[in-house]
């Protein structure tokens, strides 16, 4: 039997719930209960807080800064590598110049300055010499020392350098007539390729 069972057949009243009013019905509270609160309204909890600020810039930048690595790097793996330009068309483009009217635009010394550093810089990309950054001492004696030109191209080098010596520093008049053999007489060291 029962423990409530046996109180009640005994004539004792049940305990008490604890917290339970006494003699309620259920759903039927009376009004003057001392002990019933209120539901308590909800908190007001802000989210913005400056923790929380700070951890979203710091979010927002790591993101941004995995992005913009991620595009970077796609970007660098996809882009075709540019080749060098053709040193022989550049060469033969920038005598093309000379022998038009920016040619005839220049006074003589710098014309014959213009058409030896062509070949200079031609031959310093083409065949990897100092040539632009030499005297033409310098560079005739470095010729000499390496076997990279047969000895008929060396000696059209020392030649045409030297005729350009000599309107850079004797002043010998270079009239039309000597500018266009300066530019022929380059265009087919460029394309013999200094053979």
């Amino acid at each position: 039997m029962p423990a409530s069972a046996a109180t009640s057949a005994a004539g004792l009243a049940p305990a008490p719930t604890p917290g339970a009013v006494p003699n309620a019905v259920p759903g039927n509270l009376p009004n003057n209960v001392p002990d019933l609160r209120d539901i308590v309204p909800p908190v007001d909890v802000p989210f913005w807080t400056e923790a929380h600020i700070v951890q979203a810039v710091a979010g927002a930048l790591l993101l941004l800064s995995l992005l913009a690595l991620v595009a970077w790097r796609w970007r660098k793996r996809t882009r075709p590598p540019v080749a060098p330009p053709d040193p022989r068309r550049v060469a033969l483009e920038a005598l093309q110049r000379l022998s038009g009217p920016d040619g005839e635009a220049l006074g003589a010394l710098d014309f014959v300055v213009a058409v030896s550093e062509v070949l200079r810089v031609y031959l310093e990309a083409r065949h990897q010499l100092p040539a632009s950054r030499q005297t033409t001492e310098e560079f005739l004696e470095g010729l000499e020392h390496s076997n990279q030109f047969s000895d008929v191209v060396r000696q059209q080098l020392r030649r045409f350098l030297g005729r350009c010596d000599e309107v850079k520093f004797a002043a010998v008049h270079a009239d039309a007539q000597v500018r266009s053999g300066l530019v022929f007489e380059t265009v087919k060291m460029v394309k013999e390729e200094l053979a």
